[in-house]
């Protein structure tokens, strides 16, 4: 079994990429230190100390499957890493701090990238990142903007594509059932969905929360008509407009997304006028 030892490759201090086998000790013990390992750190903690600054890229091969938690924690350099498709499980604070990670290269598709398990939000990469990138049949690299889900999925798991930010259109199969918590968070530019199913389907999707919320931001929805061709569902975008408007007037008068009932009364009052001025119709 191929093993690395404990500060292999300390004091590297011009190392700008590496390509390594598994993070840590060996690929059965990658808990041992986290990523920072071979270059003596104990833990994923003392990271920042001896991973030199110099490092910019990290390629991870096929093979590793869990990312232990605070593995890859405070490497506030690293500006891309490559994982691989096999990954399954992100633990807990992995790419905390990682505030110069700015492309996620992933050696698998959308629907491997789906089986991966978070274990919160902050497990995610892509929680500083602005570019997703997966890997084509040709081998070459493509930056995901349109997200497709392939029919047959019946869940999106609990911040499976958060901080996607450059998403601008998803395809949802007839197949989902379940949107789980921060399933879509800061996704902010989607502006249309499609979905391949019904009306009636689509109503039926269960949401961690309310579906309004898990949509924010998006404009347009499109569902299947009896011809099996894309129509857009007016009585729904109108619904959606109207949350995207009540949602920036929360924001701009700084009202606390758990307020009293009293207080939703009142900022609705306070807003009919300007809704119905622009619209033509109020916030029920």
């Amino acid at each position: 079994q191929l093993v690395i030892g404990l500060g292999a490759f300390n004091e590297c201090n011009k190392l700008e990429e590496i390509t390594i086998p598994f993070i840590g000790a060996s690929l059965d013990n990658n808990e041992l230190g986290g990523f920072g390992y071979i270059f003596g750190a104990g833990n994923g903690d003392a990271n920042a100390t001896y991973v030199p600054v110099s490092l910019k890229k990290i390629n991870i091969s096929e093979g590793q499957t869990n990312i232990f938690h605070r593995a890859f924690f405070g490497l506030n350099k690293v500006e891309s890493i490559t994982l691989p498709s096999t990954i399954t499980n992100i633990g807990n604070l992995a790419f905390m701090n990682c505030h110069s990670l700015n492309n996620v290269y992933y050696s698998g598709n959308i629907d491997e990238w789906m089986n991966i398990q978070f274990y919160n939000f902050d497990a995610s990469p892509m929680n500083y990142v602005t570019k997703f990138h997966i890997l084509k049949d040709d081998n070459s690299w493509e930056e995901i903007k349109e997200l497709v889900i392939s029919e047959g999925i019946t869940e999106i798991k609990d911040n499976q594509f958060r901080n996607f930010t450059t998403i601008e259109k998803i395809i949802l199969p007839s197949s989902l059932k379940y949107i789980g918590q921060g399933a879509f968070t800061n996704c902010d530019i989607i502006d249309s969905i499609y979905y391949q199913g019904t009306i009636d389907e689509f109503m039926n999707i269960d949401y961690y929360d309310n579906w309004n919320n898990r949509l924010k931001g998006v404009n347009h929805i499109f569902v299947f008509d009896e011809n099996n061709e894309w129509k857009e569902v007016e009585e729904i975008n109108k619904e959606l407009e109207k949350n995207n408007i009540f949602e920036n007037i929360m924001a701009y008068l700084n009202i606390d997304p758990q307020y009293s009932d009293e207080e939703l009364a009142k900022l609705i009052a306070e807003a009919e006028a300007e809704l119905d001025a622009a619209l033509g119709y109020f916030v029920e």
